[in-house]
């Protein structure tokens, strides 16, 4: 497990060399969802999305975006071990492009929702806590923000806000 962390920290030190291109936010979370579709169905986690009608088109490295949502949405899927549910929505407004992932999962302690963006801070038995720290790296990367909020109805919900002036009609 050691030689595990080293080499996650290791990695973390810096990011690959990014390419950040216009991408479709929209077909990188169905990538995400289908990629990891064998987990949430075996887990019988029901996966929403309401997408912005229009498309949300992201300056951001693809693959980077990719790995941090994969990151996210992982996490979602360990919470929720007996069932529950991931939603994605993406909003369009002047000052930014929002995508909003929900969870049905426990969430975390309020007193501890600061941390969880912090190197090798976790709650499962075999993580690293590295998963949240590159993810927040690779958004802030982009020039966009991440921010978790414990919801009222529980679980955890994360809102990526990209810069505005990325989205066109396509």
């Amino acid at each position: 497990r050691m030689e595990r962390i080293l080499s996650d920290v290791l990695k973390t030190t810096k990011l690959p060399h990014s390419q950040p291109t216009l991408c479709d936010l929209h077909a990188l979370v169905d990538e995400v969802i289908s990629l990891l579709s064998f987990s949430t169905e075996e887990r019988a986690i029901e996966v929403r999305c309401q997408y912005a009608e229009r498309h949300a088109m992201v300056f951001a490295d693809p693959v980077l975006l990719r790995q941090a949502l994969h990151n996210i949405v992982s996490n979602s899927i360990q919470a929720q071990p007996n069932g529950g549910m991931i939603e994605f929505r993406t909003q369009l407004d002047p000052e930014s492009i929002q995508l909003t992932i929900s969870d049905a999962g426990p969430g975390v302690e309020p007193s501890r929702l600061t941390e969880i963006f912090k190197p090798f801070y976790t709650t499962k038995t075999d993580g690293t806590g590295l998963g949240l720290f590159l993810t927040k790296r690779i958004i802030n990367s982009f020039n966009a923000q991440i921010t978790p909020i414990l919801p009222d109805t529980g679980g955890l919900r994360f809102v990526i806000a990209f810069p505005s002036g990325q989205d066109r009609e396509e």
